[in-house]
């Protein structure tokens, strides 16, 4: 029997604030190896190993009242029926 793959989870964009090291630190140190974080611009975009982290990250950032946002990523996407 074959598996479906497990959905892409879309990354979450935080925007650069002045203490950006530390926003890099913190979440790192939170979420140690379940998170990859790279530098797009002028945001941070924060690839979580799965859906549970990718709900405390949003919850965590939600707390600490830090912007951000995520992208629906267009393989989740419905298709339209022509």
């Amino acid at each position: 029997m074959i598996e479906a793959p497990e959905p892409k989870l879309p990354p979450i964009m935080v925007r650069y604030t002045d203490n950006l090291k530390d926003q890099i630190a913190e979440i790192s140190n939170q979420f140690e190896d379940d998170v990859r974080i790279k530098l797009a611009g002028e945001q941070l975009k924060i690839f979580p190993a799965n859906s549970d982290i990718h709900r405390a990250i949003t919850k965590y950032l939600t707390d600490g009242k830090i912007e951000f946002y995520v992208i629906t990523l267009r393989i989740n996407a419905r298709l339209k029926r022509c």
